[in-house]
C-alpha cells in the first residue's frame, strides 16, 4: 500500500500546531483532551467492581487514559506505520500535560472536580487529592504537577522530530517507493 507523504505533511502541520500549543500551555485543548477524558472516566468504571481501595480507584482513571496511547504505539509499530508513531508521541505528551495540570490543582476545590461515578456518596472529589494524600505528598501537588508538565514536553518534541524525519525520508525516497522508508526497508516487508 502506498502512503502519501503529502497527506501526512498536512497531518503533520496540524500535529505541530497542537504540539506547540501543548508545549507552551499544557492545558491547551484539542482532540486528544476529549479522548483522554473519556478513557480516564472509563478507567474508574473498569476497576470499580474489583477494589474498594479509594486511591486505586482514583489512579485507575489516569492509568485508563494512557492505555489507548500505549496501545496505539503497539498497533502502529505492528502496522509499520512509522509516521503515526509521531501522533502517539504527541498524544502521550498531551496526556502528561493535562495530568500535570490535574495534579497541580489537587488542593483547588473548585477546579477539576466531579462527583465520582464509583463513589456517589462522596460530595466533591479529585483523583490526585486522594492519591497524593495516600502517599503523604499532597502538599507538594503544585511541584509534582509542574514536574509532570515539564516532562510532557519530551514526547511532544520527540513526536515532532520523529514525524519530520519520517516525512523527510518519505519525500526523498518517493521515486517509485513512495511510502516506504529506510526504516521499513531494513526490516523487509511481510
Amino acid at each position: 500500500m502506498k502512503r502519501s507523504w503529502g497527506l501526512r505533511l498536512l497531518l503533520y502541520l496540524w500535529l505541530a500546531y497542537v504540539a506547540v500549543g501543548l508545549f507552551f500551555h499544557p492545558e491547551f485543548s484539542g482532540i486528544f483532551q476529549g479522548i483522554n477524558w473519556g478513557a480516564h472516566e472509563l478507567g474508574h468504571y473498569v476497576v470499580k467492581p474489583f477494589t474498594r481501595t479509594d486511591w486505586i480507584r482514583a489512579a485507575a482513571g489516569t492509568v485508563g487514559q494512557n492505555v489507548p496511547i500505549l496501545a496505539s504505539f503497539y498497533f502502529f509499530m505492528k502496522q509499520r506505520d512509522y509516521f503515526a508513531l509521531s501522533i502517539s508521541s504527541v498524544w502521550l505528551g498531551a496526556s502528561l500535560g493535562h495530568t500535570g495540570s490535574y495534579i497541580a490543582s489537587s488542593l483547588d476545590d473548585e477546579v477539576w472536580t466531579l462527583k465520582p461515578v464509583w463513589a456517589p456518596e462522596v460530595e466533591v472529589y479529585h483523583d490526585f487529592n486522594i492519591i497524593l494524600d495516600r502517599f503523604g505528598v499532597l502538599e507538594q501537588c503544585k511541584g509534582i504537577g509542574q514536574a509532570v508538565k515539564i516532562l510532557s514536553r519530551i514526547p511532544l518534541v520527540a513526536g515532532l522530530l520523529w514525524g519530520a524525519w519520517v516525512l523527510w525520508l518519505m519525500f526523498t525516497q518517493r521515486n517509485g517507493t513512495e511510502g516506504r522508508t529506510v526504516v521499513e526497508e531494513s526490516g523487509g516487508d511481510s
